[in-house]
C-alpha cells in the first residue's frame, strides 16, 4: 500500500486519526494533514493555539501551504517552514504568526509536498521543550504508521518541489 493510500485510510477511520486540510478553491499544490495533538488543538476553539493567534490566522497559513504559495528563508532560519535542529533533522516547524503571539506546527513529511503536522503549540510554550516536542512528533508518526519511515531529503527543495526560495535573505538598513 502506498503512503498516499495509508494516509487516506487514516482519514477514513471513525474518529479520523488524520484530517486533510481542505484546499481553498479546490486546487491544491501541496497536501497538509493534522494528526495527534495538533488535530485536537486545532479542533478545540478554546485551545491555547486558537486563542493565541485566532483560527483565521491558522487557516490562512495552512491555506498558504496547500495553495503552493512561496516558502522562503530569512537568514539562517526559515521564514515560513523550517527544519528543526538539533537532530532529528527530518522534523519541521510550520510558523503561524499572529499579530501578538506565534504558534508552531511541528511535523514531518510523508512524501514531497505532503506535510503531516502532529504537534501544535504556542511559541512561548515551546521554550525549553523543542527537543521533547520534536521527539514527540516522531513518536506520534510511529503510532500512526508503524514501521513507515518519514520522508527524508537532502535540502528543502527535496521537501518542497515548487515555489520554494531556499536563498537566505539578508536585510540591511540604509
Amino acid at each position: 500500500m502506498s503512503i498516499r493510500q495509508q494516509l487516506k485510510a487514516l482519514e477514513g477511520l471513525d474518529p479520523p486519526r488524520l484530517w486533510r486540510f481542505p484546499s481553498v478553491g479546490g486546487n491544491a499544490k501541496r497536501r497538509l494533514f493534522l494528526g495527534g495533538q495538533a488535530l485536537t488543538e486545532y479542533n478545540d476553539l478554546n485551545s491555547a493555539s486558537n486563542f493565541a493567534v485566532g483560527r483565521g490566522v491558522m487557516v490562512a497559513q495552512f491555506t498558504r501551504w496547500t495553495r503552493g504559495d512561496l516558502v522562503w528563508r530569512i537568514g539562517k532560519r526559515g521564514g515560513f517552514l523550517d527544519s528543526l535542529h538539533p537532530p532529528p533533522e527530518e522534523v519541521f516547524e510550520l510558523k503561524i504568526i499572529g499579530p501578538t503571539y506565534h504558534v508552531r506546527g511541528i511535523g514531518v513529511f510523508a512524501e514531497a509536498n505532503t506535510l503531516v503536522v502532529l504537534r501544535l503549540h504556542t511559541r512561548a510554550y515551546l521554550d525549553g521543550k523543542w527537543e521533547q516536542e520534536m521527539l514527540g512528533a516522531l513518536s506520534d508518526w510511529d503510532n500512526l504508521l508503524p514501521g513507515i519511515s518519514v520522508f527524508k531529503g537532502g535540502s528543502i527543495l527535496d521537501y518542497v518541489t515548487e515555489n520554494c526560495d531556499d536563498f537566505p535573505l539578508k536585510f540591511t538598513r540604509p
